[in-house]
């Protein structure tokens, strides 16, 4: 076995979020929704296409929905950085 994707959800007790230096979220996202940060999202190479054999970033979401779902989080915001693409 060996891991080929991981991400790292940060919940709203630890607001405000780094990228909240830089954007206001109340703009796109109600005070009343519970928003949560998908963060240091990875999947390595071999995983990324989506094909009939892999559909592993498919099964990072569900994770990431089934998460949310089981702790309240209605909304989940993500951010890169251009050097990155």
């Amino acid at each position: 076995q060996r891991v080929c994707g991981a991400f790292r959800v940060v919940r709203d007790q630890y607001r405000p979020f780094d990228l909240e230096r830089f954007i206001d979220l109340s703009n796109y996202i109600s005070d009343a929704r519970r928003v949560a940060l998908i963060g240091r999202l990875c999947i390595s190479p071999e995983s990324r296409i989506i094909s009939t054999k892999g559909f592993l970033p498919l099964g990072l979401w569900k994770l990431a929905y089934d998460f949310a779902s089981l702790h309240g989080i209605s909304d989940y915001v993500m951010y890169s950085f251009p050097r990155l693409r």
